[in-house]
């Protein structure tokens, strides 16, 4: 509804009668939108600089699709606390936090979207969205105890006419722990993951 037409209906308020305003109350409580507690935990958050001029100290501007909206003083550009964000422009806000209990536990794409009540494609995007930031922020050291163990890779002479050894058949196991002719004889895998080279490759 546009201004100038809620203005006249608001104005029109008053002189409703008792049962009418007891049927407006009625109509209007069920659609109150609660907050969703993921919107109730940005509102505890410090209020964030811009993300154009990053100058701090905005003001209040409303509020877009319930999260608070602010106003920087410098640029006059508004935004939210979600603002250059992946999870900007993000609906379903109060789903966000399911979504993320079913990533913790491993789910596929289908049971998240079964589980929170979206799309599947939602739940797609969603989670490219979700994994976005801890992707980034990556370990810059490892700390604890680290095992490694020998890797051995598969050398392949497909196409080649003279082998100097038996043809392998489709299907065949050649996974073994001793270093034979069927592996890799180069030594540059090894040295690319960082395990010490075997020095008896036929």
């Amino acid at each position: 509804m546009k201004l100038i037409p809620f203005k006249n209906w608001f104005a029109q308020l008053p002189g409703l009668s008792r049962r009418q305003q007891e049927r407006v109350r009625q109509a209007l409580g069920p659609h109150e939108p609660a907050v969703p507690e993921s919107l109730q935990w940005l509102q505890t958050m410090p209020v964030p600089a811009c993300p154009l001029c990053q100058a701090e100290h905005p003001y209040r501007w409303g509020y877009q699709a319930g999260a608070q909206r602010y106003r920087c003083r410098h640029c006059r550009h508004t935004y939210t606390a979600l603002s250059g964000t992946p999870l900007a422009r993000l609906r379903h806000k109060a789903r966000w936090l399911t979504y993320s209990e079913a990533l913790q536990a491993g789910l596929t794409v289908r049971q998240a979207a079964l589980r929170c009540g979206i799309h599947k494609n939602t739940s797609f995007r969603w989670r490219h969205r979700f994994l976005t930031l801890p992707a980034d922020r990556k370990a810059a050291h490892l700390e604890g105890i680290v095992e490694a163990d020998e890797t051995f890779f598969a050398y392949s002479c497909k196409g080649q006419r003279h082998l100097d050894r038996p043809p392998r058949q489709r299907g065949q196991q050649i996974h073994t722990r001793e270093p034979d002719r069927n592996k890799c004889p180069c030594g540059w895998c090894a040295t690319a993951l960082g395990l010490p080279l075997i020095s008896n490759w036929r």
